[in-house]
């Protein structure tokens, strides 16, 4: 931050990433003056590696008009010091307030970043993906490199979506001018709850108790809670459904992923059962009683591999807050594949790598694929679930490709398909396995 202000005639310093945990390491001070004083008279505004948080500092509050007397928006949090204060800490719902003050990037600057990501996911043999929260800026990115012959990868662009009936319409229509060849506008992106380990994240059964702090203005009710009322989603879930808007609702938990499965059974109760196959993201935890609908409702299990393996972060980040009971019981890719239920591989990018290789070795092994991890004890994430190498690659190729609506003409190499195929220095069927 500090050689950004330095080198900077900008006005906004933007990037990230920090740790979600800071939010709780600095609950209740001001981390707003730590950040003045490295940056001076410039806006601040830095997410956190979930993109559920993000740090202000007092100038970015001032010109976002955020003051002690700032009522968040619903499914929002602005997180106060002692005072009572804005402390520099701001979440969920909220940021996009931030963000609206934040000057855009000008296009050649938004081509540049389009141009890099593109070569990136080529270079990993990535030929086409959801963009799964794609704000105006990206989304007319896509559709101008399109235009200008330079988009050669298939995108399915995710936009936020509004719950109110007005929101819907105006979703669908301002589809129409971003459709191409390869870019499709025909999906909604809304966002269910938060991220377990800042206990925001909506749970069935409740959390470990925080030691010496109740988290009070964090959480809510100690099952965390939803962004909205599910009245509300459930009728532009409904609403989006008839319009043949794809869902991909964000659910980092169990009770927030019944709330999508809930939302998604009332909309084939009133549209009929040929809906678009709706996604419930993320999928890190599911109950027992809710493994089986998502057969049963044509609905969509996306798994990110991002906690999919043994790793610090689960074992010191989220076992304090869910328990290692818990914690073994996350990523039952193989129960709901076993329900005969789609079930899709995500990357959840930039939390993690869109590199399909090491998500696909954690799959098969539920290992840690970038080294062992019995220095902490846990060797093994939810070992029963572990799928077959098989598997995993027709989850990233034909599987994600049918999502997408793409299976006519990509995700297997097939008489008639598109010729895309990478060459690999092994064959996958015959690498060592770990386990």
């Amino acid at each position: 931050i500090a050689e950004c202000a330095q080198a900077s005639d900008e006005a906004w310093i933007t990037g990230g990433f920090f740790a979600a945990d800071l939010v709780d390491t600095y609950d209740g001070h001001p981390i707003r003056d730590v950040i003045d004083d490295i940056a001076g008279d410039k806006a601040v505004f830095l997410f956190d590696y979930s993109h559920h948080h993000s740090i202000v500092n007092s100038k970015a509050l001032e010109i976002a008009g955020i003051d002690a007397t700032t009522e968040a928006v619903s499914g929002g949090i602005i997180h106060k010091d002692g005072a009572g204060e804005p402390n520099g800490f701001v979440s969920e719902t909220q940021i996009p307030l931030i963000q609206a003050v934040i000057p855009p990037r000008t296009d050649a600057e938004m081509d540049l970043v389009f141009d890099t990501f593109q070569a990136r996911m080529h270079g990993y043999g990535v030929i086409g993906w959801r963009e799964a929260f794609a704000q105006d800026a990206a989304s007319e990115t896509y559709a101008r490199n399109e235009a200008n012959g330079l988009l050669r990868s298939f995108v399915s662009l995710c936009r936020p979506a509004g719950l109110a009936p007005e929101a819907v319409d105006a979703l669908v229509e301002s589809a129409k001018g971003l459709n191409g060849d390869y870019l499709r506008a025909d999906c909604a992106k809304i966002l269910i709850d938060g991220i377990m380990p800042t206990r925001t994240a909506l749970m069935l059964d409740p959390y470990l108790p925080a030691e010496g702090d109740d988290h009070d203005q964090l959480n809510g009710p100690d099952r965390g809670h939803a962004t909205m009322e599910p009245e509300a989603f459930n009728a532009a879930m409904t609403l989006l459904d008839r319009a043949g808007i794809l869902v991909k609702a964000h659910a980092s938990a169990d009770g927030s992923a019944r709330m999508v499965l809930n939302a998604i059974e009332t909309a084939r109760a009133a549209n009929g059962a040929d809906g678009p196959a709706h996604e419930v993201a993320h999928s890190q935890m599911i109950s027992d009683k809710d493994v089986p609908r998502f057969a049963d409702l044509n609905a969509v299990a996306e798994f990110s591999p991002v906690f999919w393996y043994p790793s610090p972060l689960m074992k010191f980040t989220l076992e304090p807050v869910i328990g290692a009971d818990r914690v073994q019981s996350m990523y039952r890719i193989k129960d709901i594949l076993q329900t005969g239920a789609r079930v899709v591989a995500g990357s959840d990018w930039p939390l993690s790598t869109p590199n399909p290789f090491p998500s696909i070795e954690a799959m098969v092994t539920r290992q840690n694929p970038y080294g062992s991890t019995d220095y902490i004890g846990m060797p093994y994430l939810n070992q029963d679930q572990a799928i077959t190498v098989e598997q995993a690659i027709g989850l990233y190729t034909l599987t994600n490709a049918a999502q997408m609506g793409r299976d006519d003409t990509s995700g297997s190499l097939s008489v008639g398909k598109r010729a895309d195929f990478i060459v690999l220095a092994r064959n996958l069927m015959k690498v060592e396995d770990r386990r």
